[in-house]
């Protein structure tokens, strides 16, 4: 599935749920999605594969899912 926005705490129920699956794997492993809920940031979970994504995120502009935190 795809997101364009998530809060911290659905980051966390979506990978939990993946890693729960045998063979499964997450864009983002579940102790980085508590440590996000946590610091209450906001991220983006983008595909760096692509280093262009990166300086395009960095300018706000991407393709990812935005994670915001529970404040906002």
């Amino acid at each position: 599935s795809r997101y364009d926005t998530l809060s911290a705490r659905e980051l966390v129920d979506v990978v939990a749920d993946i890693d729960m699956r045998a063979g499964s794997n997450a864009p983002v492993d579940l102790l980085a999605t508590k440590l996000l809920q946590r610091s209450d940031l906001r991220a983006v979970v983008l595909d760096g594969t692509d280093p262009e994504n990166v300086a395009d995120a960095v300018e706000g502009d991407h393709d990812g899912t935005d994670i915001v935190p529970e404040t906002e």
